[in-house]
């Protein structure tokens, strides 16, 4: 995917290598050719803050998503919602649902 970015003489265009599988890809490989524009949700990490935080990770451990909250490159429900997808689960609101404790026993039950 290319992105231009700025105006005039500073201009530039970003490549990023995008992955869609599923009913997703297939919908882009039957609608969309290269060059063709295409809207695409999601954030970006900038080099920078990927940057900062590989050196942080290096200097004193840890995961590199914690540091990138931390550092605030991303908030925690833009990491949920990226590892949510990735590993195709579905996010859970929990102000959505109902939670009964009987005998010590978890069963959630979702509020209509």
């Amino acid at each position: 995917m290319a992105v231009q970015d700025g105006f005039g003489d500073k201009k530039k265009t970003f490549f990023f290598d995008c992955v869609a599988s599923g009913k997703t890809g297939e919908n882009i490989a039957k609608y969309f050719e290269k060059g063709k524009p295409i809207l695409v949700e999601g954030k970006l990490i900038g080099q920078k803050d990927l940057d900062s935080a590989l050196k942080t990770q290096r200097e004193k451990g840890g995961a590199l998503s914690k540091i990138l909250v931390a550092q605030g490159a991303i908030s925690e429900q833009e990491l949920m919602l990226a590892l949510g997808k990735q590993l195709g689960i579905p996010p859970l609101n929990l102000f959505k649902v109902k939670i009964d404790i009987p005998d010590r026993t978890l069963t959630f039950k979702l509020k209509k």
